[in-house]
């Protein structure tokens, strides 16, 4: 999102979200964000934004909660989420008109359709805070490149977590950040 007072209109995809906060300055970016059309990719304080003025997203979109935000959207508590996460996600998915990527030790991928994908193994090091930007961003690229949100959105999961996967066999779990993700994408 520009620093200005409008989106740029053409953007083939947006990524809303990271970063964003909960200023009076974020809510003016998440109207913005509403006012564009497009592909989108809704995450962090995007979902905030979206649990408090909810409503359909009547574009092509992906949101990427995890089990706190999840349980923000649905006005439950995090062990009702945790304990059925397809559920959660289903319910997400036909609230806001929106394919889900529910983020936990794997992801579960919901289309709007309520195709449901369980992604990757466990992966305790996808649970610090900055991998899902660095998710939402790869959401964002493969929005771009393929055919519906559900395909980029397990594709892009998939990717993610294997990234992970390799990343914390070389650098360990523990001490692997976020962004060393990106060295071991193929």
């Amino acid at each position: 999102i520009e620093l200005g007072s409008t989106l740029r209109s053409s953007a083939s995809v947006l990524v809303v979200g990271p970063g964003l906060g909960r200023t009076e300055w974020s809510l003016q970016r998440w109207q913005a964000f509403l006012a564009t059309e497009g592909p989108a990719v809704v995450d962090a304080d995007a979902l905030y934004w979206l649990g408090e003025y909810g409503q359909p997203l009547h574009r092509p979109t992906v949101l990427t909660p995890h089990p706190g935000e999840a349980a923000r959207l649905l006005n439950i508590a995090v062990p009702d989420v945790l304990e059925d996460l397809v559920g959660a996600a289903q319910k997400i998915a036909r609230m806001f008109q929106a394919t889900v990527i529910l983020k936990d030790a794997t992801s579960v991928v919901v289309g709007q359709d309520g195709n449901v994908v369980i992604v990757g193994q466990p992966c305790p090091a996808l649970a610090k805070g900055g991998s899902g930007d660095v998710l939402s961003g790869m959401v964002g690229a493969c929005l771009a490149y393929y055919h519906t949100p559900f395909e980029a959105a397990v594709m892009a999961a998939a990717w993610h977590n294997k990234a992970a996967q390799r990343a914390s066999m070389n650098i360990g779990q523990i001490p692997m950040q976020p962004y060393q993700l990106l060295d071991y994408l193929e």
